[in-house]
């Protein structure tokens, strides 16, 4: 009987989880953009020191090489605690992240190379600006260079902090970047 009723528990327990897992998420996008939602530590990077999870929005040519959408994506970092968002913080971050999603360590893949700096453009809606060099093994299998628009958002009720990456390998200046821009937070940084 108390196997029954551990059974019985642990599905409730599996069901419930679920059912949070479904509801995780900062961004408003239509049905075009795929989702993913990843939990902190990462898998292929659990040295980045945060917890909470990972909000990744993909643009539908993502993985199209002749699409203007290739390798366009956004990804929030929605975490616990007053993250204080730094031009080193992310070039460590990043190079742990894009590192792990190449494998490197694992074979005689190139390490990547990050480059962040405060933005000093005020017609980008930017705290940051990088150029991120790094292996695409899921692509290309060639280095390759993505341009990223990193925003920090604190809430004070909640003492959470989202950090959103906007990334594509075309210029700034490219229409892509208008369309990555139209993907916007839930109308509230402490609604999520």
């Amino acid at each position: 009987m108390r196997a029954i009723i551990l059974v019985l528990l642990l599905a409730c327990f599996k069901i419930s989880f679920a059912q949070t897992e479904h509801h995780l998420g900062v961004f408003v996008t239509d049905s075009t953009w795929t989702k993913e939602i990843l939990k902190f530590p990462l898998g292929f990077a659990r040295d980045i020191p945060y917890e909470g999870y990972e909000d990744l929005r993909f643009h539908e040519g993502w993985a199209k090489k002749q699409s203007d959408g290739f390798w366009a994506y956004i990804f929030a970092w929605h975490v616990k605690g007053k993250q204080k968002t730094t031009s080193i913080n992310l070039e460590v971050y990043m190079k742990m992240y894009y590192d792990g999603l190449a494998g490197v360590g694992s074979s005689k893949i190139p390490e990547s190379v990050m480059l962040f700096l405060k933005n000093n453009d005020s017609n980008l809606d930017s705290d940051f600006i990088g150029k991120m060099h790094f292996y695409d093994r899921f692509h290309t299998k060639k280095m390759i260079r993505l341009n990223t628009l990193v925003k920090s958002f604190y809430c004070k009720e909640k003492n959470t902090t989202t950090v959103v990456f906007r990334i594509s390998p075309k210029e700034l200046d490219h229409d892509i970047w208008n369309i990555l821009n139209k993907v916007k937070l839930k109308p509230s940084v402490c609604e999520f």
